[in-house]
């Protein structure tokens, strides 16, 4: 992938998963959090994503997804990092859980083309020679992001570039594989929160892995994700 592609949240990623994948199936189960009404965040929910520059936490969740950021520049940044972590939980919704879960994070504007075009490539996504359709149930995902940075245009305008590597897979494959990119998100004041207004993303950088490096199988990368993550007390 030559630039940045918009991404609507998920959709290049999902792209760029069927091509990580290609005919070799790979796996880690991706945890889904609940859906209802907000509910007090704590560091160990995996849709917190705890920034690395900043200890900014939302004040909850709300169709499992991170929200009420304070609202600066460092809390534009972790909510960017906090929803870049959360696209596991996106693709392996439902329809209508998804649906919830991408319009609370975006604007009002941006979330009906978010959700439409989301949906038109999970829908479509196939892994293989054969095309075997993928269900999202079956996708296997865990986002990682590394660093941050950001530009603040206005009190109530930053854009955040996110860098993560990705683990992804399909259920029941023999290893895991790996995605790098980078996120840039596009983040308005909305009715008192962060909203997403813009994503794109572009592949990459990615580092080379050492030639000598052997091959996880789900079972040992299944082994380590389910670590505590840093600073969340457990």
């Amino acid at each position: 992938m030559t630039g940045p592609r918009r991404s609507q949240a998920v959709a290049a990623l999902v792209l760029a998963t069927a091509v990580a994948i290609g005919g070799a199936g790979c796996g880690l189960h991706a945890g889904t959090p609940k859906d209802g009404p907000r509910e007090a965040a704590t560091a160990s929910e995996e849709p917190a994503g705890l920034d690395a520059r900043t200890d900014q936490v939302p004040a909850g969740t709300e169709n499992g997804m991170p929200v009420g950021w304070p609202l600066d520049q460092p809390g534009a940044e972790a909510a960017a990092a906090g929803w870049v972590r959360s696209t596991g939980v996106v693709a392996r919704s439902g329809p209508l859980r998804r649906r919830d879960a991408l319009l609370t994070i975006a604007t009002s504007a941006f979330g009906p083309t978010l959700v439409r075009d989301v949906n038109d490539q999970l829908d479509g996504l196939t892994v293989g020679t054969d095309g075997r359709g993928v269900p999202p149930e079956q996708l296997v995902w865990h986002e990682y992001p590394l660093t941050v940075t950001s530009t603040m245009a206005s009190p109530d305008t930053v854009t955040v570039r996110v860098w993560s590597v990705v683990v992804i897979g399909v259920d029941g494959g023999s290893v895991a594989r790996e995605l790098w990119r980078t996120s840039t998100l596009t983040l308005v004041v909305e009715n008192g929160d962060w909203k997403v207004a813009d994503w794109t993303d572009e592949r990459g950088p990615s580092p080379v892995a050492l030639s000598d490096t052997d091959l996880a199988s789900v079972d040992d990368v299944g082994a380590v994700a389910g670590w505590a993550a840093p600073g969340s007390g457990r």
